[in-house]
């Protein structure tokens, strides 16, 4: 469940239902905030995650001298939601430090919502290995979470008004797009972008890449393809296939549709058509 200024989000498996408040009455509020109360563990016992805590959770107005000691600049936040309560709290926030190295600090939103912040020390790796960690967690916990890795903040000051705004885009994606588990940096706001068109026009968008749609293979390939910025040395070897293999399938995709995406304008066209398409969700 999320409970902001204007809405309650319910969350059962992957089906969300939001509420404007103005559609409850006082009582039904109150019974709902309530049971949203965070435990006592919820609150760390260090003066400054505690401070950490009130800044990125509780949504205070905290000094940065009262809360940057425990943390260096850049990080970047890691946001965490399950679709139910995880028992063993000290093995889950054990196990993410450990699939993100860097992190020393995770903080509980609520019984089913966590943030991790990742620092980028001498632990930090760039490349994580990204593709198996929602199975990894979901293996050890028994619950499949949706998790987004944001951008690097190098400025203590924005700290807060960019987690405020990940966060948003978090949860308005993630009730776009339910059966998506992972997200990357700037990936989110393009699911965001695409949460706000309306059925009709996607399908019109979607004209697109229409002459190769059903052709999976095809479409993986130019996503990997665009991923990796146009490289095709670099999508290839990302894919275990001959570079040749890999400059034949852009090169049919090109043939197919009439859209050559070498170029940059129609390369971005393309990959937000593909983010739509469920069957092409990377975890994912």
């Amino acid at each position: 469940m999320l409970v902001n200024q204007n809405k309650i989000i319910l969350q059962q498996g992957d089906t969300l239902k939001e509420f404007a408040r103005d559609e409850l009455t006082e009582d039904e509020q109150k019974i709902i905030e309530k049971l949203l109360q965070s435990p006592a563990e919820d609150h760390p016992a260090d003066p400054a995650v505690r401070k950490l805590h009130d800044l990125l959770v509780n949504e205070k107005e905290i000094p940065i001298n009262e809360w940057n000691q425990k943390i260096t600049f850049p990080l970047r936040l890691i946001y965490v939601r399950f679709t139910k309560v995880i028992e063993d709290r000290e093995g889950f926030t054990e196990a993410m430090e450990a699939l993100f190295p860097g992190s020393h600090i995770f903080l509980w939103r609520s019984q089913k919502e966590g943030l991790l912040i990742q620092e980028a020390d001498e632990e930090f790796e760039v490349e994580i290995e990204s593709s198996s960690i929602v199975d990894t967690l979901a293996a050890d916990f028994f619950t499949r979470p949706t998790i987004f890795i944001g951008s690097f903040i190098h400025d203590p000051a924005r700290l807060k008004a960019h987690a405020d705004w990940e966060n948003h885009l978090f949860h308005e994606v993630t009730l776009a797009f339910p059966k998506k588990h992972l997200f990357h940096e700037q990936e989110l706001t393009l699911y965001y972008l695409l949460s706000r068109f309306s059925d009709k026009t996607l399908s019109d968008v979607s004209r697109l890449i229409a002459p190769v749609a059903s052709d999976t293979t095809l479409l993986e390939s130019v996503r990997c393809y665009l991923e990796c910025n146009m490289n095709t040395s670099l999508a290839a070897k990302k894919m275990y296939m001959h570079r040749n293999t890999m400059q034949y399938r852009v090169d049919k995709f090109i043939e197919k549709t009439a859209v050559d995406i070498k170029q940059f304008p129609n390369a971005v066209a393309v990959y937000l058509m593909l983010l739509a398409i469920p069957v092409l969700y990377k975890e994912d």
